[in-house]
């Protein structure tokens, strides 16, 4: 593949790599449940991605949906199957708290 417009297209492949498998996902409000200290593991998380060799693209992808109000059926799963123990608990425990979050029918994404 060639990439004529640098991120644009990174950004194009890994939304269509994503997409050939139906991803689930439900929504929550991230400005009514996240405190920053969450926001900050995440963050942490994201950047650790960066030393984990290997396919790790979508899990940051999913990572990065959770500053949105989305939690990803697959994030705990894949994780499981491509990151060390460590990064993989971490997410995991992200995810318990998440998932104890109320849920909405909608995206409540602030632009």
């Amino acid at each position: 593949m060639a990439f004529l417009f640098g991120g644009l297209d990174i950004m194009l492949y890994l939304c269509l790599r994503q997409n050939k498998n139906t991803m689930t996902h439900t929504y929550f409000n991230r400005h009514e449940n996240m405190d920053g200290d969450i926001l900050k593991k995440i963050n942490k998380l994201i950047l650790e991605l960066f030393n984990v060799t290997g396919e790790t693209g979508h899990i940051g992808n999913m990572l990065f949906g959770l500053f949105d109000g989305f939690l990803y059926a697959d994030l705990v799963p894949e994780a499981k199957k491509v990151l060390p123990t460590e990064m993989y608990l971490k997410i995991k425990c992200i995810v318990i708290e998440i998932e104890g979050y109320p849920k909405t029918e909608i995206d409540t994404t602030e632009h």
